[in-house]
């Protein structure tokens, strides 16, 4: 007689969190250890435990929230049950600080596409404390720069815990976009940095100076981050405060070659942004009328003529009639007929803060030094003489006391550095 004996896949036992685990963040450092129930001849493979903060307790499926650390190990092929233990330490992504999360460990399998296998959540709400804005924050456009204000930034952590070097940032974003602005995502206006701050302490009255960087014709969204230098993980989001009304830039429209004049246009009048104006181009005055026939003569030989800047006018024997403006007669000296001059557009600097209302202009367009402090990969990429493997460079070896460190950086000589100087900044 045969007999027929059954096992359970080893596909069909799953790989659980077993009943120690659990997470201890330090600083920019995430600990993470738990015990894992293996079962027995499973195949293994590479796998990972994921740390998540959620503003809602969790519920089932995929976690959502903020990742705030991870590490990934390999799972043993066991004849019998085993249990896997891991300990391990990972950077550490916080979320905003000033919201209490519900933390979460995920069990996840990494071999082809994502899997989530198992799940462990944490009873007690965390907290993350970090440096934050207190109070108005707002923004002014002046020209050529921006100025940052914030009524105090604190760090309320103990006593013993400096903050690293802060970095107040004026981001915009595509008003259709549904991302929020961040770094690498939409377009730095500006950013100042501030030196680190003691632990239970401020800083008050806040007016950054930066350069502005205008961003192409459109409607955007503004937004005010507080970001904080990390060994981990580099410049972090710590806090975030965006702008009620959009921020427009509006297209210039091209003038017309044999345009001279220009006069101001008045301002439109907005809470919290303007539109920048457009330069309107008057006709072309009408030329002269003469009282005789007009026929060119050669010039006089005592010295040259000029022509007004309307229009080239002959040179007659007869009394010649000016332009409207001025009356001028021919004589036998140097004839310098009055040119018309076109009159400058001039955008006056206009505040935006977030609270109160003040109108902002758009200032135009000019050319700015990159800061190799707070400038993504993308805009150091677009430096001339740099590319996008350098410019990575530079970001791994932040933070610089001085433009002088740049020769530190694989792919920058000397030679490179002088020719940088006028293109790049703190």
């Amino acid at each position: 007689m045969n007999f027929v004996t059954s096992t359970v896949r080893r596909s069909e036992q799953p790989v659980q969190i077993g009943s120690r685990h659990g997470y201890r963040i330090a600083g920019d450092l995430a600990y993470i250890n738990a015990e894992l129930s293996v079962p027995p001849y499973h195949p293994g493979g590479a796998w990972a435990l994921e740390l998540w903060a959620c503003e809602r307790a969790y519920q089932g499926g995929e976690p959502s929230g903020v990742k705030v650390s991870e590490v990934h190990f390999d799972l043993p092929t066991p004849i019998g049950p085993h249990t896997h233990r891991v300990e391990a330490q990972a950077p550490a992504h916080l979320p905003l600080q000033g919201v209490a999360h519900f933390m979460l460990l995920a069990l996840v399998e990494r071999d082809s596409d994502r899997c989530l296998h198992d799940v462990a959540s944490y009873p007690e709400l965390e907290t993350f404390p970090a440096p934050h804005f207190e109070g108005e924050v707002g923004y002014t456009i002046r020209g050529h720069e921006v100025l940052l204000q914030a009524a105090a930034v604190a760090n309320p952590r103990p006593t013993e815990n400096m903050s690293g070097t802060l970095s107040i940032e004026l981001w915009a974003s595509d008003v259709d976009s549904e991302e929020q602005p961040e770094t690498g995502r939409g377009h730095c206006l500006g950013a100042a940095q501030l030196a680190p701050i003691a632990g239970g302490e401020s800083q008050l009255g806040l007016s950054c100076r930066a350069a502005f960087s205008e961003p192409s014709p459109g409607r955007y969204h503004l937004v005010l981050l507080l970001r904080e230098w990390t060994h981990a993980l580099g410049y972090l989001t710590r806090d975030r405060r965006a702008f009620a009304l959009p921020y427009q830039v509006a297209a210039e429209a091209p003038a017309p070659e044999s345009a001279v004049v220009a006069e101001q246009a008045p301002a439109a009048k907005a809470i919290l942004v303007a539109a920048p104006v457009a330069k309107p181009i008057l006709p072309e005055p009408p030329a002269p009328k003469a009282t005789v026939a007009a026929a060119p003569v050669a010039e006089p030989a005592v010295a040259p003529v000029v022509a007004p800047a309307v229009a080239a006018a002959p040179v007659i024997a007869a009394p010649v009639v000016a332009p409207a403006v001025a009356a001028a007669p021919v004589v036998v000296a140097p004839v310098v007929a009055p040119a018309v001059a076109a009159a400058p557009v001039v955008v006056a600097p206009v505040v935006a803060p977030a609270v109160a209302a003040a109108p902002v202009i758009a200032a135009p367009r000019a050319s700015h030094r990159v800061s190799i402090q707070t400038a993504s990969v993308e805009e150091l990429a677009r430096v001339k003489g740099l590319n996008t493997q350098v410019a990575k460079e530079i970001v791994k070896a932040r933070p610089f006391a001085s433009l002088e460190e740049l020769v530190k950086v694989r792919g920058i000589g000397r030679k490179s550095l002088d020719k940088l100087r006028s293109l790049l900044t703190l």
